[in-house]
């Protein structure tokens, strides 16, 4: 999945470098898992730092979030 972020930059931003666009995406999915609540934060740093083959049980990524809300 990161690699899709990565990707998504260079098409967005010209001139972006591949290594440019990793910092980029990298700075921004750590921004987003450092505000999350610890079981959720996790879920989603094994989401983006797969390769999006199937790694992360995404039941139990979507109990870990029903958990957290109370739902």
């Amino acid at each position: 999945m990161i690699n899709d972020l990565k990707a998504t930059l260079k098409q967005q931003v010209d001139g972006l470098s591949d290594e440019q666009a990793m910092q980029a995406a990298q700075a921004a999915t750590g921004f987003i898992k450092d505000r999350l609540p610890e079981p959720i934060g996790s879920r989603l740093e094994e989401l983006v730092d797969g390769d999006g083959t199937g790694d992360l049980d995404v039941n139990q990524l979507k109990n870990t979030v029903s958990g957290f809300l109370g739902k």
